[in-house]
């Protein structure tokens, strides 16, 4: 014998000082409480008795309807045995919440039935709901009873109640999906009550739609939405029958979930709050695409945009060598990153970088009299900063330290855990580039084949890229921009060439210098590269920080054009400015170089190319695309202090 189950639709309907619904048309029962005083709302409750005919097995229904809030009680009894439908009236009920039906019956095998509901009274409104008899199935003593409860789906006012057949022996009592109307990217939580030890657990899924689980052999999980529709849910258990029911443990259970997308166009997405992120809808999912680095904003009291969705003011991250203390020379010295905005005031705290090794961190230390060193860049997602250097305690000798890498995020957190074991032994490490601060490729100098470029792929050794590798090659610094590396030198090749063709990380990739720069006579460290010229595919402009005393010193504009022999791409220099030598000496130069591109303006931090041990500057260089801009010294070291590399700050 299964249970029986029996559905009964309950609805609230609200018509203060009326009487309640007439019963419905055809064979019926009905059942009217005793009338009492005008109220403010009524309720009428339909029954329908699923299967009808021969297979009804209920013979009455008793109602209770109750209201602890208001002290309202009321109960009867309605006769089912040969009605298709029952109606029952209750009018004048006082308006409020916290209502309770309650329907009991015995079916004619004497099985017990129950079940139950809340409503509401509100003026003006009809409520819906639905009440679900459950008949109780008592197999064994030692067994819990065969309860089997469905699941309840809502939409506006429509309620449905999917009920499945129950088991006749121990297995999944309910599966619950809540809830079940979920919308792309986020998550409902799946449930089973099971009779019997705890199961094993299988969930599977089919459907129109389709969603990954939080654990698809656990019970309670989730199950987020990954792609619009209809998804039916089923979950197995392994639950061993007791030997003491004589059916077939019910082992499995089945409910849908209806994912919804979020969006079929941008407009049905939250909108930003920033000129720097747009929303998108993509797959049916609402996102964020940021604006590039040096969009204009004026929200948030900034300027521009970072790159990772904030308005921000331009600031600039400079790499600090020593403390002020110790004289700076040949021996290693501590290291700092300070951030300037462009009136040349420090923003936050400096980011210090280890001097003591601490867990996988490395000392590093970079020496205060090689002037290649402290390169700082900008990874090409934006999400870091790196550079190279030594981990070497401070005041000790460079020569015999371990070369490392250290990584900075926006928060301000270094990773100084990556060792370069092998390269630019006996030389010095100069720069760091990386795609997403993941992968490095590393350059510098050494006594014999350790020096060049190297690169670093992501859980992998270091690889020596051979033809860059040459003792010869004196590779200063590195950027990663447009989808490929760059490098420069003042030894052979001279001045900036790519490294062949994208970001190599194996083989020989052969050197290309850039065609129209100067061949000879250069002596460059950094170099930006920006996408200004609509009419030019890709990277059209060029600035270069060199710290040469000749017509090449200083910072250079280079322009890219297709008008050169052949029509072959060509660079053509569009100005240089240097700053005006101290007492009628030479003109000064650059060496660390960032900038941002908001519009057609470029803005560029620059740090003078004095001599070694000298206190050098910070200049900010503001291109409109119009004459030579003048550069603006903004702030210069303190006594024991030097300036090195710029970079753009990294953004979250």
């Amino acid at each position: 014998m299964g249970a029986r189950r029996v559905v009964l639709g309950l609805a609230v309907a609200v018509a203060s000082g009326c009487s309640a619904r007439a019963p419905g048309s055809g064979s019926g029962a009905s059942s009217t409480a005793p009338g009492r005083n005008e109220g403010t709302g009524s309720l009428a409750l339909g029954l329908s008795v699923a299967g009808g005919g021969s297979q009804r097995t209920i013979e009455s229904v008793h109602w209770v309807v109750t209201n602890s809030s208001n002290g309202f009680a009321e109960s009867g009894d309605l006769n089912v045995s040969d009605a298709d439908t029952i109606q029952l009236n209750l009018t004048a009920l006082p308006v409020g919440s916290g209502y309770t039906i309650q329907l009991s019956a015995t079916d004619t095998s004497a099985d017990s039935c129950a079940g139950s509901a809340t409503f509401t009274i509100v003026p003006a409104v009809t409520a819906s709901a639905t009440v679900t008899m459950t008949c109780a199935l008592l197999t064994d003593a030692t067994l819990l009873p065969d309860v089997q409860t469905g699941s309840v789906s809502v939409d506006a006012s429509v309620v449905t109640v999917p009920v499945a057949e129950g088991p006749a022996c121990p297995g999944i009592m309910s599966l619950s999906v809540s809830p079940a109307t979920q919308r792309i990217g986020s998550a409902s939580t799946l449930a089973i009550d099971v009779v019997g030890p705890s199961p094993s657990v299988a969930w599977t899924q089919t459907g129109a739609g389709s969603g990954t689980f939080g654990d698809a052999s656990a019970a309670p999980t989730t199950f987020t939405c990954v792609t619009a529709g209809m998804v039916s849910l089923t979950a197995a258990v392994g639950l061993p029958d007791s030997g003491v029911c004589s059916g077939v443990a019910y082992t499995t259970e089945s409910s849908t979930i209806d994912c919804e997308a979020q969006c079929s166009t941008a407009l049905d997405c939250p909108t930003s709050t920033t000129a720097c992120a747009s929303a998108v809808c993509s797959s049916a999912t609402c996102g964020v695409t940021d604006a590039l680095v040096g969009t204009p904003c004026s929200d948030s009291g900034g300027t521009l945009c970072n790159g990772g969705g904030a308005c921000v003011k331009p600031t600039f991250d400079v790499v600090r060598v020593g403390d002020g203390f110790a004289a700076l020379g040949g021996a290693a010295s501590p290291v700092f990153v300070d951030q300037y905005d462009l009136t040349g005031a420090l923003v936050g705290s400096p980011i210090v970088l280890p001097t003591v090794a601490l867990g996988n961190n490395q000392i590093f230390t970079l020496t205060g009299s090689n002037v290649a060193e402290g390169d700082l860049t900008t990874s090409a997602d934006g999400r870091s900063i790196t550079l190279a250097g030594y981990a070497a305690s401070t005041g000790n000798p460079v020569t015999s330290a371990t070369r490392v890498i250290a990584r900075i995020d926006a928060a301000g957190n270094v990773d100084t855990s990556t060792v370069l074991a092998g390269a630019f032994d006996g030389g010095d490490i100069r720069s760091a580039a990386s795609l997403d601060g993941a992968e490095f490729w590393i350059a510098g100098t050494a006594s014999d084949a350790a020096g060049g470029i190297w690169t670093l792929p992501a859980d992998t050794a270091l690889i020596t890229l051979p033809s860059a590798a040459q003792p010869g090659v004196a590779a200063r610094w590195l950027r990663v921009a447009g989808g490929q590396l760059y490098g420069d030198s003042n030894a052979d090749p001279p001045d900036l060439f790519a490294v062949g063709s994208g970001t190599p990380t194996s083989g020989s990739p052969a050197l290309a210098a850039l065609r129209g720069l100067p061949i000879s006579g250069a002596s460059p460290y950094g170099f930006a590269f920006f996408d200004l010229d609509p009419a030019v595919p890709g990277l059209d402009t060029l600035y270069i920080a060199d710290d040469g005393i000749g017509p090449n010193g200083g910072v250079q504009k280079w322009t890219l054009s297709t008008t050169g022999d052949g029509g072959a791409s060509t660079w053509t220099q569009a100005w240089v400015t240097t700053l005006a030598g101290e007492d009628g000496g030479p003109p000064t130069g650059f060496r660390g170089l960032a900038g941002y591109a908001s519009g057609a303006t470029v803005t560029l931090m620059a740090t003078t190319g004095l001599e070694a041990g000298e206190q050098n500057s910070l200049a900010v260089i503001v291109d409109t695309g119009t004459g030579t801009p003048t550069p603006t010294i903004v702030a210069t070291a303190y006594t024991n202090e030097v300036f090195r590399g710029v970079a753009v700050p990294p953004h979250p």
